[in-house]
């Protein structure tokens, strides 16, 4: 009995420290817009598509995303 205590308590350890120690992490594959010459009084249209990636071991949450 003493032996499946101790082995209950190290997977309950094992689940808490990996739980505990869990952070999203986030990845960019590119953050730079290059946008050649703009002639004056001209306007120009840009859409950029970023590619996210949680490289990390937990969720990720991403909000109030806004145009900079």
């Amino acid at each position: 009995m003493h032996s499946r205590n101790l082995f209950i308590f190290m997977l309950v350890n094992a689940i808490t420290s990996s739980i505990l120690t869990a952070s999203p992490e986030v990845s960019v594959e590119s953050t730079h817009v290059w946008v050649d010459t703009v002639l004056q009084g001209k306007v120009l249209r840009i859409r950029q598509v970023f590619s996210v990636r949680n490289t990390g071991d937990s969720i990720l949450r991403i909000g109030n995303v806004t145009a900079g």
